[in-house]
């Protein structure tokens, strides 16, 4: 399972491409070269939002993000969705 977010990891892809539960080498401090005491197995979906930060510097990324997306989460409607609504008319109409 990923080491980040605990899914299974498909280690056996049929196409051959990369999908979001695929395996992947994580190098936990891009200073330094990987090695076996700096690297993880991780899902493409945490690589891919880890990015090339740090983990120290992603940690601090997803602190900054998470109360941002529990308000979104809370609210359901911000006020940009509640304008879109207002100016789309309901499918029904159409």
């Amino acid at each position: 399972c990923c080491d980040f977010c605990g899914i299974n990891l498909l280690w056996k892809n049929e196409t051959g491409e990369r999908q979001w539960d695929s395996p992947s080498l994580e190098n936990l401090n891009i200073a330094d070269k990987i090695n076996i005491h700096n690297a993880c197995i991780i899902c493409s979906k945490c690589n891919t939002t880890k990015s090339d930060r740090s983990l120290d510097d992603y940690i601090k990324y997803l602190q900054i993000i998470l109360p941002n997306l529990q308000k979104i989460q809370k609210n359901k409607l911000s006020m940009k969705e509640e304008f879109i609504l207002d100016i789309i008319p309901d499918f029904d109409e159409l």
